[in-house]
Formats: structure tokens, sequence, C-alpha cells
């Protein structure tokens, strides 16, 4: 599992990476001193945990963030628990290992549940090559285990962040990947799996949503 540490401070470098590496095993620390770096860092490696500077992080930084849990590190003097975050105390940090521990599980589970995704899609008629199917899955992926939206557009737009692109962009994808699918899968496949009547392309959202449903 890989872990990311936003700081600016070498104090808390030291007291967080002697901690982890002395308590937890199979873990990859990479550092970044602001956002900026950190955003380097996560478009070129796949993070599974954030923990962060409270004095640095912001409320928007969540959706910059996507997809990945957060721990603020904070001081009697600066922490503020208004937002649902895990939080820890340079003071005190025994909670981070059992936090690591639940946040190492989740990834776990995820990968085993993206393979699961993965192997519907294709029994459907998905090229999980195409880009649109690794949003659809990466749409199940949030749904099941991050929050809900109201709207397939809200999708889109936390997809987009992450990718660094546009919710047109995700959306165009998706929709490529469904017409491929819909043009090179028998239709009684089709019809069979989402409970089809008649001879009609199911819509993203009805993809997303039978495919969660089912896994």
């Amino acid at each position: 599992m890989k872990v990311l540490l936003i700081t600016n401070q070498v104090k808390t470098i030291t007291i967080i990476t002697n901690y982890i590496n002395l308590n937890i095993k199979d873990i990859t620390i990479l550092i970044a001193n602001d956002i900026k770096s950190a955003k380097l860092i996560l478009s070129e490696h796949n993070v599974n945990v954030i923990i962060c500077e409270s004095t640095i992080f912001n409320i928007k930084y969540q959706k910059t963030f996507a997809f990945i849990p957060i721990i603020l590190i904070h001081s009697f003097n600066n922490a503020n628990f208004t937002h649902n975050f895990k939080y820890v105390s340079l003071d005190n940090l025994s909670v981070l290992s059992s936090y690591l521990q639940d946040f190492m599980t989740l990834s776990t589970n995820i990968k085993d549940t993206k393979e699961l995704i993965f192997k519907h899609l294709i029994q459907i008629g998905f090229n999980i090559k195409h880009n649109g199917t690794k949003y659809i899955a990466e749409s199940i992926i949030l749904l099941k285990y991050y929050c809900k939206v109201n709207y397939i557009k809200d999708i889109y737009s936390i997809i987009a962040r992450k990718h660094n692109t546009t919710s047109n962009n995700i959306k165009s994808n998706i929709l490529k990947s469904i017409n491929y699918m819909y043009c090179e899968t028998d239709f009684s496949i089709i019809q069979k799996y989402f409970s089809l009547i008649d001879d009609i392309k199911p819509t993203p959202k009805q993809i997303i949503l039978t495919v969660l449903k089912k896994i």
C-alpha cells in the first residue's frame, strides 16, 4: 500500500515515517511538501491513503483527491473537527495503525470488487481496454465504497477531477464503450442481464446501477 504524506514540517516527516516503518508492514511512504507536488505524485503513483497536515489541507481538496481516504494531522491548537475526516495527533499516533489497517483492508476489497466488475462487463460484451469501460468500473466503485450521488453527471464530475479532464469527456467515452458493447453483443445476453423487454440500448445509469446491484 502507498501512503502520501503531505507536510512542510521536517518534524512531522520524521515522526510519521518512523512510526509507520516501526509498526506497520508493507507500506511505501511518498512525501509532498505542498498540494501542487502532491498532485504530481498522484498523477504518477497509485496512492491508497493521504496523510496531510491540517494547516495545509482545505476542504476543496477533497474533490481533488477523489477516491482516496484522507487522514488529517492536528495539534491541540489547530484541531478542526467540523468535517468528516480521520484525525491523528503527533502526540498520540496509536490510532494511526488502526486507520491504516482499515484502509489496507479497504484497498484489498476494492481491488477484488474491481476484478468482479470487469468480469461482469466482459460478460455483457464490454472491451476493458476502452477508457469508457474503465470509467464505468470507477463509477461503480465510487457508489459502492465512497459516496452516493443524485445524478449521473455528478459521477462524471468526480471521475473527471481524478483524471484531470472534463465531465463531457468522461460521458463521451462511456457512451462509446456502450455503443461498442451494444453492437458486438447478441441482444439476448443484454436483454437477460438488464431485464429488458424491447431491443433498446441500456443507458449509462442503467448499466452502472445494474452491475452495482449484481456484484
